[in-house]
């Protein structure tokens, strides 16, 4: 199929009623910046509102620094994790979905972890290793983030959900401090570990749901099929009737593998 060019205000025209992140810029609006949000509301509690719950225990300002560490170090790994998303991927399921359920999911888990560690001013160590084994988890999911950014974003949308998701994240750190650090204080514990891990998990329901782009599986188990997906481009003016009729009926069958 012979597509014409496109110019670039024919492209800001994309249509936003498509059901896969590829071809509806509101949903991969919303789904990116939700991301941002899981990575900056678990930050906000850690490194503000469980700090400083532990300090009034009797942590120590050493043991403080020590955990804040534990939770900084894995952000280190993000030049790692680049080459590793780019080359092994399950590829029926989108390049950076997979990571990024992954991802997700584990943050939830160590988050859920956390409550099991019973009184975690005696499980100092074991909280430190929680704390990193989290973020190690939580650079991955960003790392994902950004590449799937770059890969369904148009370049005239760049600038603004940049910008957005990076707003989204200092919400999730503000709420993760303040919100859930006022549950940490009214409840206890357990609680506000537990509403965490509802809203991770809650967040991962988009990318679960979402696919990247049109023939994309849910699950690698999911029943290959052939889906059909109507292409719709900005069919330049000096087209006839006849061609541009073609063009925007014009279907593009993708073989699942």
């Amino acid at each position: 199929m012979n597509v014409p060019h496109l110019t670039p205000s024919q492209e800001s025209a994309e249509p936003h009623q498509g059901r896969t992140l590829s071809d509806n810029a509101r949903l991969r609006g919303i789904t990116l910046c939700s991301l941002y949000f899981a990575q900056g509301l678990p930050w906000g509690f850690m490194t503000a509102a469980l700090t400083t719950h532990l300090s009034e225990k009797g942590m120590t300002v050493k043991e403080t620094g020590w955990l804040l560490s534990m939770s900084t170090l894995p952000w280190t790994f993000k030049l790692a994790w680049a080459p590793i998303i780019d080359t092994l991927t399950v590829r029926s399921m989108g390049r950076r979905r997979p990571w990024i359920l992954i991802a997700q999911l584990m943050m939830a888990v160590t988050m859920l972890t956390l409550v099991s560690l019973g009184n975690l001013g005696e499980q100092f160590t074991l909280l430190g290793w929680m704390f990193f084994l989290h973020n190690c988890f939580a650079s991955l999911q960003d790392v994902s983030t950004d590449a799937l950014a770059v890969d369904i974003l148009q370049p005239h949308e760049r600038g603004r959900i940049n910008g957005l998701m990076w707003g989204s994240k200092i919400v999730g750190v503000g709420f993760g401090t303040a919100a859930i650090g006022t549950l940490l204080a009214r409840t206890n514990l357990e609680f506000a570990l537990l509403v965490q891990t509802g809203c991770l998990l809650a967040i991962m329901m988009l990318p679960l749901w979402l696919l990247e782009r049109p023939g994309d599986k849910r699950f690698p188990w999911s029943s290959s099929q052939q889906i059909t997906s109507t292409i719709q481009v900005v069919v330049p003016r000096r087209l006839d009737r006849h061609h541009a009729a073609k063009i925007s009926n014009q279907n593009l069958h993708l073989d699942l593998w």
